[in-house]
């Protein structure tokens, strides 16, 4: 993993398997073409905090974000995914 400390109130997230990555793992073949619905919410994983991101978030934690508001973005070779924090819509307990 690329070090990576993000800045300006974002947050670094791990995206979760999606049900496409799912059903392809299951084998099976979907009509070519075929498009998986778009949740507008996405359960991800944070990873790592800007230093000034507010305290009720931690590394580890589970949140729910809203999915069209995540940057993908390539750093040598490797998709960093952030999100502002004003995006997460809440925590998931553990």
């Amino acid at each position: 993993m690329t070090t990576f400390v993000p800045r300006n109130r974002y947050l670094r997230i791990q995206r979760q398997p999606t049900t496409e990555e799912t059903v392809e793992n299951l084998g099976l073949v979907l009509p070519e073409g075929y498009e998986s619905p778009k949740s507008a919410h996405e359960v991800v994983e944070i990873i790592e905090l800007s230093p000034d991101t507010k305290p009720s978030f931690q590394r580890g934690q589970r949140a729910l974000v809203l999915s069209q508001m995540i940057e993908d973005i390539e750093v040598s070779g490797e998709v960093i995914s952030l999100i502002l924090e004003n995006h997460v819509v809440g925590i998931l307990g553990t």
